[in-house]
């Protein structure tokens, strides 16, 4: 009896924890969807939770993490073996000096001359001599491992700087996604305010149209209206009624876009607060937007960059034809840069 006492005394405590957390739920849900937001705090919101900017943070930082590893093995290629390599051609060097000292002191030493083919070498000669001999086969060995180290080296140094570039680019591209988040943002808010008040509207224009619809019926039943202009008015009735649906389903799905660009739940009701919206942006201010435009598009930057990368090229062709295509090629992307430049401006300007 006891235990069962217990046994119910548990399943009390939980069903009553269960509930309190239920209403301190509900009262959260109550609390959120009764809130009514600013502007700001809907971009901020967005920013900090849309999907789209969060790709491209993750974008970013692998690219980021691509530099710092193209980075690390650029330094390790130079400062390790393409140095390592040149020193030990310079440490060679100085050996064989050292090695031909010693032989002409020998010589000295003992009256050796080389040139007489009759004469026999000393030993200590002919120790020296070998030793010299084996440090000048490894200096082409050394200066083989430089030459490649050296080659590594500048081709490393090429993906570090395209992996710069890359950053450069992403960092641009990131720019540009929080500009077009917040401008997406702005669209949505100032057409949800408008469909507010038009939904407003065609609410009333529809309980007008509810009291026509009695009216021409009285009268139509009075002998004092037609068919015929009954139907209009059930016509018109269903018009409105049809509009005032579908802005309601506008108005509904604009609300669950901003909904999941804010990272809040599609179905919460959202409030919004209205706002004065600002003057139009002066004529003379375009030629500013444009510069700037121009400035931080990442497509104009790799544009740039590739119509340099085939200037570089054109140092290593030989042949004249292939030099003369490489150069069409480079006045197509020219033009293809100098048509990306007309867009943008014109873009910002109509």
């Amino acid at each position: 009896m006891k235990l069962l006492q217990k046994i119910g005394a548990t399943v009390l405590g939980i069903t009553l924890l269960i509930s309190t957390q239920s209403v301190i739920a509900a009262n959260e849900v109550a609390k959120e969807e009764q809130y009514i937001y600013t502007l700001a705090e809907v971009k901020e919101l967005a920013l900090k939770n849309s999907r789209t900017i969060k790709n491209i943070n993750e974008i970013y930082r692998q690219i980021e993490s691509q530099k710092y590893i193209a980075s690390n093995d650029y330094d390790r290629t130079k400062y390790g073996s393409w140095y390592g390599a040149s020193n030990n051609v310079i440490s060679l060097a100085g050996s064989i000096s050292e090695k031909k000292a010693e032989l002409q002191q020998i010589e000295i030493n003992t009256g050796y001359n080389p040139d007489d083919g009759g004469a026999t070498p000393p030993p200590e000669w002919l120790k020296v001599k070998m030793e010299l001999t084996s440090l000048e086969s490894q200096v082409g060995l050394a200066s083989a491992s430089e030459a490649g180290a050296e080659g590594s080296t500048k081709a490393l140094k090429k993906v570090l700087e395209k992996s710069k570039d890359a950053v450069a680019d992403t960092k641009r591209a990131k720019e540009d996604t929080i500009k077009q988040v917040e401008l997406t943002v702005e669209q949505l808010y100032t057409a949800i305010l408008a469909m507010e008040d038009q939904v407003e509207l065609l609410k009333r224009n529809c309980q007008y149209y509810d009291k026509l619809i009695k009216i021409e019926e009285t009268k139509r039943e009075l002998g004092l209206s037609s068919e015929v202009d009954l139907n209009k008015v059930y016509t018109q009735d269903k018009d409105i009624n049809n509009k005032y649906t579908q802005l309601q389903d506008s108005l509904k799905l604009s609300k669950m876009q901003l909904n999941d660009i804010m990272g809040r739940p599609l179905e919460y009701n959202l409030k919004l607060t209205p706002f004065i919206v600002g003057p139009v942006t002066p004529h003379g201010e375009v030629n500013d937007l444009t510069d700037k435009a121009l400035e931080n598009t990442a497509t104009i930057g790799q544009q740039q960059r590739d119509i340099n990368d085939m200037k570089d090229a054109l140092d290593d062709l030989r042949d004249s034809n292939e030099e003369e295509v490489q150069k069409a090629q480079i006045n197509q992307a020219k033009l293809n840069l100098e048509k990306t430049k007309v867009d943008i401006t014109n873009g910002i300007k109509s």
